[in-house]
């Protein structure tokens, strides 16, 4: 398996760059979420190849350029595949949901999807590929303060978006 995944952690956030020359598969179960109840959201930059995604809602298959949102505490099923030159590539930021809440009200607890089309989007994934590339000569707070405006910029998106459930207004919501 011809895999690499590079990391780079910002505060709470990690910031992961991932290349396949496979198909690989990612599983989170209703005993994972027993087992391991953290509570993270992930956001997937679809680079190269796709990403198949499968819950209790549907299927989805986001393309180069699309955007996700998972959540650790909702059971799926993905498969990042490769596509005809036999690449799959990533960025995937993992997040404490706490703190994507901040930035984005809407429920995406099953998986949103979102097209990179968007400039809020591609500036967001600019932003936080030049935080992971940076070879040290960012500061720590000027990392966090580019992170935090990433989430912002992301926010803005979902809200402006027809993809997103509206914010939940009560507990019964």
């Amino acid at each position: 398996v011809d895999v690499r995944s590079e990391r780079k952690t910002v505060g709470p956030v990690s910031i992961i760059r991932q290349r396949s020359a496979t198909n690989l598969f990612f599983r989170r179960s209703r005993q994972h979420i027993r087992e391991d109840a953290t509570d993270l959201s992930i956001l997937w930059f679809v680079k190269h190849g796709k990403l198949a995604f499968s819950n209790q809602c549907g299927n989805k298959i986001a393309q180069p350029g699309d955007f996700v949102i998972t959540r650790s505490m909702s059971p799926f099923f993905i498969e990042c595949q490769i596509d005809k030159d036999s690449v799959q590539e990533l960025l995937h930021v993992t997040v404490p949901t706490h703190i994507l809440r901040r930035h984005i009200q809407q429920d995406f607890s099953t998986g949103l999807f979102m097209p990179a089309k968007r400039p809020e989007l591609a500036i967001a994934e600019n932003i936080l590929t030049d935080v992971f590339e940076d070879d040290g000569a960012l500061g720590e707070e000027a990392a966090r303060l580019l992170v935090e405006t990433a989430f912002t910029i992301i926010g803005m998106a979902v809200r402006s978006s027809d993809e997103a459930t509206p914010a939940r207004q009560t507990i019964a919501d």
